[in-house]
């Protein structure tokens, strides 16, 4: 029977019984869309199917794992001890992906999903989702572009085969990168995962549910070779965004922080500066996004600043108290952040319910409101 919970427009999980082998969980995604790309639980087959209407489907049979629950389920129930101890394993797994080598045969293999192989030119940097590179300047570039949604931030290639980035804001200053630190920075380049977040981490309690305890990570089509500070700087990104709690944002920043070298390489404070251009420039852009609209939101209620160490990123306003609620019960304010949040979340339940009665969003989120 297929999972609601699991299901969406664009993919199907539901687990199969079967009379001689285990049981497993078979996911089907449209082709085109999300690269399932699962290394544990165990992967036992990968392939692609049609519809009856011809609609091609990429797909993945993988290990059952019993009596797990997504972190996202629990996390709300855990005490600040057990959420502590949850992001520990998070870390402890984090480092063991840290060491796969660069170079190994199964780094390439990891990184090519079924038909979606590497390009021959290409070696294993970057990953599917963003794309394949052969250089770490090509991959630089990648980063940047595909977080500079609104082309605020402008590249050039410097005379010595470096690059150098800049913004039409005069206040935020330009970053290079010469290609001697390209050569630095390659030294840097890990396997990530990039979307741990709680609902894609799965846990299963254990002593009595005093400790949980993470058995396996899903949902890996954002994976791939980068370095650690783009992963961590990706967090920032998604603050707010894919991830609404603080808590889980702080504690995976800080317990990562031990995979950020201190003092930060020059080029590793490079490359995070010129990320850091993007966001900065983005949080000036005007833009109808609702995504962007309800991350600022998101942010303002939270009461969170950038902290002036960089890679730390969002903390709390130490000037202000945390946010809380005046009554459960009181309706919201429209055109509040909390409304906006509530509406968000009814429509994105609705949707992934099959409700195609509701307002829908595009591709970019950015028309919506409309009937």
């Amino acid at each position: 029977m297929p999972n609601p919970s699991q299901s969406t427009f664009e993919s199907c999980t539901f687990v199969a019984h079967q009379d001689s082998q285990e049981e497993v969980i078979v996911r089907l995604e449209a082709s085109g869309s999300h690269i399932p790309i699962v290394v544990r639980p165990a992967v036992h087959q990968i392939g692609t199917a049609s519809t009856e209407n011809g609609k091609k489907l990429d797909y993945s049979v993988t290990t059952y794992i019993k009596n797990a629950v997504t972190l996202e389920s629990v996390w709300g129930d855990l005490t600040d001890d057990q959420q502590s101890h949850v992001a520990e394993q998070v870390a402890s797994a984090i480092k063991n992906l840290h060491s796969i080598n660069l170079l190994d045969e199964k780094a390439r293999q990891f990184v090519k999903p079924g038909s979606h192989a590497i390009p021959e030119a290409a070696g294993p940097l970057g990953g599917p989702e963003l794309g394949f590179f052969s250089n770490v300047s090509d991959l630089v570039r990648g980063l940047v572009a595909s977080q500079d949604g609104f082309e605020q931030v402008t590249l050039t290639s410097t005379d010595d085969g470096g690059l150098r980035f800049e913004t039409q804001f005069d206040d935020i200053p330009s970053v290079s990168m010469s290609e001697k630190d390209m050569f630095a920075l390659q030294e840097a380049i890990v396997l990530c995962h990039n979307d741990l977040e709680p609902r894609n981490i799965l846990v299963r309690a254990e002593n009595l549910a005093v400790h949980y305890k993470v058995v396996a990570i899903i949902d890996w089509e954002l994976a791939g070779f980068f370095p650690f500070v783009f992963e961590s700087f990706y967090k920032d990104l998604a603050l707010g965004n894919a991830n609404l709690d603080f808590p889980w944002y702080r504690l995976f920043k800080d317990q990562t922080a031990q995979f950020i070298p201190k003092p930060l390489p020059g080029v590793q404070e490079s490359l995070l500066r010129a990320l850091d251009m993007v966001l900065k420039a983005r949080a000036r852009a005007s833009t109808r996004n609702v995504g962007k609209l309800i991350q600022r939101k998101w942010i303002e209620r939270e009461q969170l600043v950038q902290s002036d160490e960089i890679s730390l990123r969002w903390v709390r306003n130490a000037e202000v108290a945390s946010p809380t609620s005046p009554s459960p019960d009181a309706p919201l304010p429209v055109g509040s952040s909390a409304a906006t949040l509530e509406f968000a979340a009814a429509q994105k339940k609705a949707r992934d319910a099959g409700d195609h009665s509701w307002r829908l969003l595009a591709a970019d989120g950015s028309t919506v409101l409309h009937p």
